[in-house]
């Protein structure tokens, strides 16, 4: 017997822009008091197939399915981004900067962000899931 995949719910997340463009962005996690739990951030080539990647992902896993690397597992925000949808929390895909440079460039601006992020969850802001352990990742899983 074959079951029938199960799809997403067709906002499980907003964004504040969807295009071809290459450049940083940043998903996060909000709980119910609008509180944001977690954010990870990243580059891009393209917006959209970035968000189409995600969102493949997202259902392989509600669906069972391994990753589609064999060699490898879901990362952090893969594991984050699954618990968020089954707990109902507001996701946000946001595009921090449009960066038309080098490939060392658009990595340089990547750290430049995390390091910015890092600096504010020192200070008590949400958990950043870039490079996060393992323990890491459990205590923000019971976040979500």
């Amino acid at each position: 017997m074959t079951q029938n995949p199960i799809d997403l719910r067709p906002e499980w997340f907003t964004t504040n822009l969807g295009v071809e463009r290459t450049g940083i962005y940043e998903w996060s996690i909000w709980s119910n008091d609008k509180t944001k739990i977690a954010t990870y951030i990243v580059q891009t080539g393209n917006f959209s197939k970035r968000l189409d990647r995600y969102t493949r992902n997202l259902r392989r896993m509600i669906n069972g399915l391994p990753y589609h690397i064999r060699s490898r597992t879901y990362r952090a925000i893969h594991e984050a981004l699954l618990k968020a949808y089954e707990n109902r929390r507001s996701v946000t895909f946001t595009v921090l900067e449009i960066v038309t440079a080098t490939k060392n460039q658009l990595n340089e601006r990547e750290r430049n962000w995390i390091a910015t992020r890092r600096r504010e969850e020192n200070k008590g802001a949400e958990i950043v899931l870039n490079e996060i352990t393992a323990a890491g990742l459990a205590r923000v899983l019971e976040l979500i």
